[in-house]
């Protein structure tokens, strides 16, 4: 069953994935937590009028686009609440709003910071990805000179990354542990849900 928050949800994982098309294996394997942040980092008011132009591109009502508009806030402020983002000036409730339902921020254009876990498992995802075009790409490997054709087990992943991503074997590695943590299994599978219901 999907979430009413979905169609915002999806929004997001779009921008990120343009993000890990820009940077590309390599750059979302090696480089440091604190850059990667950086490039993932969005800001609200670019989401909010992403939000109003696919919307608008839909055909929907004014008031639909404004509920649109609202859920993203929502989505906003459960995410920070469960260390998925890190929101500038954090995120606060009116008096009359007792069942925070309606998000408000300290600016208009604040940062939106993914925390530290949430890059590792957009690395997790990347990493998943390059194993599962690697094994489809099963017949051209037949004919390279590596001697892993497809990728099974740990070893087969650390012997790719340095045959065809030329990895020397500490950043291969740490690949490696980064894949055999409990934290990326996990998030092999879409962990956007997460955000929703983590804790409930």
């Amino acid at each position: 069953m999907r979430s009413v928050l979905n169609e915002e949800m999806d929004l997001i994982w779009d921008e990120y994935a343009k993000t890990i098309s820009v940077l590309g294996f390599k750059k979302m394997m090696t480089m440091p937590f604190s850059e990667l942040q950086k490039f993932f980092t969005l800001n609200y008011k670019d989401l909010f009028y992403l939000v109003k132009d696919v919307n608008l591109e839909l055909g929907k009502t004014r008031d639909e686009i404004r509920y649109s508009e609202l859920k993203l806030r929502r989505l906003m402020a459960i995410w920070q609440k469960n260390g998925i983002w890190m929101v500038d000036g954090g995120i606060s409730y009116s008096r009359n709003d007792p069942r925070n339902q309606f998000p408000m921020f300290a600016s208009q254009r604040p940062n939106i910071v993914p925390t530290t876990k949430t890059i590792a498992k957009l690395k997790a995802k990347c990493l998943h990805q390059f194993i599962v075009d690697f094994n489809a790409n099963y017949q051209q490997n037949l004919l390279s000179k590596s001697k892993t054709k497809t990728i099974k087990n740990l070893k087969d992943l650390r012997n790719v990354l340095m045959a065809y991503e030329h990895m020397d074997e500490v950043t291969a590695n740490s690949i490696i542990k980064l894949y055999g943590s409990a934290v990326a299994k996990k998030e092999i599978n879409d962990f956007s849900s997460e955000g929703i219901y983590l804790g409930k």
